[in-house]
């Protein structure tokens, strides 16, 4: 299944200027055999993107875009996050932010990263745990 989405704006400046990093997280996937393509997520409070238990999905031209125009850090703005999931492409994608490109956490196996344009950010972040599911 593909699924098209064309933008997301959130209120990320006033939670980054209110120093709070309880923001939601703007977009939240649970899907198997999906593609999420051709989409962009600007001024996100909190995380950009999410996924948890997910299977066979790919992701990919997205533009994540989440910078300050205070003095005040976007601080916690993970442009792609995953936890229990498998089988999943994060590709061909250009990220903006203040945190992690990619926040790869536990419970996930065969993940590829590939063509990734990272700024602001501190890169891509590994937990090494080891979850069973």
């Amino acid at each position: 299944m593909e699924t098209q989405i064309p933008h997301f704006v959130g209120t990320g400046q006033q939670w980054w200027d209110k120093k709070s990093n309880q923001g939601p997280i703007v977009f939240r996937i649970t899907a198997k055999n999906s593609v999420f393509r051709n989409f962009r997520i600007f001024n996100a409070p909190n995380g950009h993107m999410a996924m948890t238990g997910c299977n066979n999905v790919v992701v990919e031209k997205a533009t994540m875009n989440s910078v300050s125009k205070s003095k005040n850090f976007a601080m916690n703005t993970d442009a792609w996050g995953c936890a229990w999931s498998d089988n999943l492409i994060f590709r061909d994608s250009v990220i903006h932010n203040g945190d992690d490109c990619a926040a790869i956490n536990g419970g996930v196996s065969n993940i590829t990263v590939s063509n990734v344009q990272c700024n602001g950010g501190h890169g891509f972040s590994v937990n090494m745990n080891l979850y069973k599911k």
